[in-house]
């Protein structure tokens, strides 16, 4: 909105109004938060706590613990992007990791919906724009959802940030999740 503070975190780790997401909620006048921790992925093969982990709780320094109350809100609709992080983990696995990395979505998926008790969830799920690589087993994992009766869709961001200077060190292209 407009006299809004410049962005502080770079718009990827909270509800700040200029995130795609704060925009998105304010032009649809949804109630929106955002849970978000840089640099972990979907995929336990990435080492040590990863989203999944962080999920249930309320704070990062109570991982893996759960500590969020599930039981006083529950959201209509999920937009999950990861896979950025996870690109280690689906080389290391080789073959096998794509596959992995749809099963992980999955499984974050179908947990969120046993967490708040609500199967019905609409999730999004996306690829791009930091990175394409991962959109196969983005797409296998919105197919295997579908298959156990959930609601996935798949949200294409790749060209989101497309330029001659794509996340040139001096922000140029505006891809920093800040009005974008």
């Amino acid at each position: 909105p407009a006299g809004a503070p410049p962005c502080g975190d770079g718009g990827y780790q909270s509800d700040w109004s200029q995130t795609y997401e704060g925009l998105l909620c304010h032009h649809f006048n949804a109630d929106c938060s955002t849970v978000a921790v840089g640099g972990k992925c979907v995929m336990h093969e990435c080492g040590g706590l990863q989203m999944p982990d962080y999920f249930p709780s309320t704070l990062y320094a109570n991982a893996p613990n759960r500590t969020y109350d599930f039981s006083h809100w529950a959201p209509d609709a999920m937009f999950i992007d990861l896979g950025t992080n996870d690109v280690r983990a689906i080389t290391k696995l080789r073959e096998k990791g794509m596959g992995r990395f749809a099963e992980e979505m999955v499984a974050f998926m179908v947990n969120a919906t046993r967490l708040y008790s609500k199967p019905d969830i609409q999730f999004f799920l996306s690829a791009g724009p930091m990175e394409n690589s991962t959109m196969p087993g983005t797409l296998a994992a919105i197919r295997q959802a579908t298959k156990q009766g959930l609601k996935a869709t798949f949200v294409d961001m790749r060209a989101a940030c497309a330029s001659s200077r794509l996340h040139a060190p001096d922000d140029s292209d505006h891809c920093d999740g800040c009005a974008a």
